[in-house]
């Protein structure tokens, strides 16, 4: 019995990984655990109906009641304002299958949160190369190549870091900061 639980949680899973569905998917599937996790996952109320048109293909049935109950019941899981920042937070979109204004406000704080670390990454990357350049623009001074071209190049670069290296500052002091320039 408890490895048929574990077969069940697993055909779960491995339904929701794609709308299509074969045969022995569509005789065997537990419509209500399927719709479950496709509530868990903010998933589409009409997600019922590509089960339904693949399964129709070998003849079989779903059973819309049952998925429709298990979908609300996940939908109860997912709509949780803390899963909201949670959502959000992880870049993911949301399919705006929730009534509750609470999920969507922290969704929208998350994502806004996830932006932002996303800029922070980018500005870090931006200034490993930086250094790279510099150090790389050092080694050409020292071997005395196109001094001008090079002095002012590193000026430029030592230019842009300041305003990264600021705007970093900013992001990680909680400022919102509008992004004049892009990497």
């Amino acid at each position: 019995m408890k490895y048929q639980h574990i077969l069940l949680a697993l055909s779960a899973l491995v339904l929701t990984q794609c709308t299509s569905l074969d045969s022995k998917q569509c005789q065997h599937a537990d419509w209500f655990s399927l719709g479950h996790q496709d509530g868990n996952n903010g998933g589409y109320a009409n997600k019922i109906n590509d089960y339904a048109e693949d399964c129709a293909e070998f003849g079989i049935r779903v059973d819309h009641a049952q998925w429709r109950e298990g979908y609300l019941t996940g939908l109860q899981n997912y709509c949780q304002p803390e899963n909201g920042y949670l959502v959000g937070l992880a870049g993911e979109g949301y399919a705006g299958v929730c009534s509750s204004n609470a999920f969507v406000e922290q969704y929208n704080a998350g994502y806004q949160q996830h932006q932002l670390n996303q800029r922070a990454d980018n500005i870090r990357m931006r200034l490993q190369h930086i250094d790279y350049e510099i150090r790389d623009l050092d080694q050409k001074l020292t071997a005395s190549i196109d001094k001008a071209a090079t002095l002012e190049k590193k000026k430029q670069l030592l230019n842009e870091k300041d305003r990264l290296v600021n705007e970093l500052r900013y992001l990680h002091n909680g400022h919102d900061v509008i992004f004049k320039w892009q990497l």
